[in-house]
Order: C-alpha cells, then structure tokens, then sequence
C-alpha cells in the first residue's frame, strides 16, 4: 500500500502535466539546425599591429569591412570589433610614415571570437605612395633636425626629433613596397 502511494505521489504530477489545458508550446532551439545557414555576427575580432623602431603603437587604424575603423592601442592591441558579419572582409592597417598592411579576414560560424595575427607595419613610407624609396629619403633629409609640428610623421621612431635613428629605419627598408600582407 505504501510503495501505491508513493508511486502515485510522483506519477500523478507527472500525467497531470502534460493534460494541462494551458500548456505553451514547446520553444525553438537557441541554435542554427545543422542544415540552417548561420547568419549571426561574431562576437569580436581583436589583434595587433606594432611599428617598426618604435616602442609605443599607439593610433594605427584598423578597418575590417563595414566596420568603423578603431585605433591601436600603446601596446599595439586593438579591437574588440564587435558584430562582424560572417563571411570575408577586407582588414586593412594604416598609419602615417608606415607601408599598411591588407589582407582578408575570414569569420566563420564556429567561431566566438578571433585573434587576428600580429603585423609589425615598416617604417620610411613618408609620402604615402606604398613604397619606401629615394622620395623618402630625400624627404626625410630635408625635414632632420626638425621639430615642427607639421614634420612629426617623419619622425618614425617616435622620440621627438627627426634624426638619424629615423634615417635609419628608411634605409633598411629601402625597396619594400605595401601594401604588405595581412592574414
């Protein structure tokens, strides 16, 4: 009699519930079905960009697709960029004196968030035509010694004074064009 009892004590909840009149319908998954094309954003995008002779990254500008662009911060980290939409995005880093990097960053669904790789951008493109050569250098000659406001992209090191440090880093890479690959 008591094991009755006790059997029906759990039972009768359980039938009950399930003739309830005012019953909802049972919710969709929170998921895509596999054969459903996911459509929703990642949730963020992040990297690093860093400038060749120089030891704070500030102010690179990243662009990936639609997105609005952000800056790098001093350690050369940036993002997160939040809601990219899946699929392939042109990114693209730039900065005043540097060859930019472009390349194509591809989000997939299987994916929360992604870390772009690490680019260090090189210095001496001092007239932004995408290729360090005698034009920068020759600019760079005229502006040493300079501290006006006006001359600061050609200080590619970043101390304060276009000199021979930055002299140095134009020469180096002397023949590299951008934009350099970034993927």
């Amino acid at each position: 009699m008591r094991r009755t009892t006790l059997l029906l004590a759990f039972l009768l909840p359980l039938v009950l519930s399930g003739c309830a009149t005012d019953a909802t319908p049972a919710s969709p998954p929170p998921y895509p079905l596999p054969d459903t094309p996911a459509t929703e954003p990642l949730d963020s995008l992040t990297g690093k960009v860093l400038l060749q002779g120089r030891m704070n990254h500030k102010g690179v500008r990243v662009t990936i697709g639609e997105q609005p662009p952000v800056s790098t911060r001093s350690d050369g980290s940036y993002g997160p960029i939040r809601s990219v939409p899946l699929g392939e995005h042109a990114i693209r880093a730039t900065m005043p004196g540097y060859l930019s990097a472009a390349g194509v960053a591809t989000v997939d669904r299987s994916l929360q968030a992604y870390e772009m790789p690490a680019i260090t951008l090189l210095a001496g493109d001092l007239n932004g035509d995408e290729a360090v050569d005698l034009f920068d250098l020759v600019l760079l000659s005229t502006l040493r010694g300079n501290l006006e406001a006006s001359s600061l992209h050609a200080d590619l090191n970043a101390d304060g004074a276009v000199g021979l440090a930055d002299l140095v880093l134009v020469g180096n890479n002397l023949g590299e064009t951008g934009p350099m690959s970034y993927e």
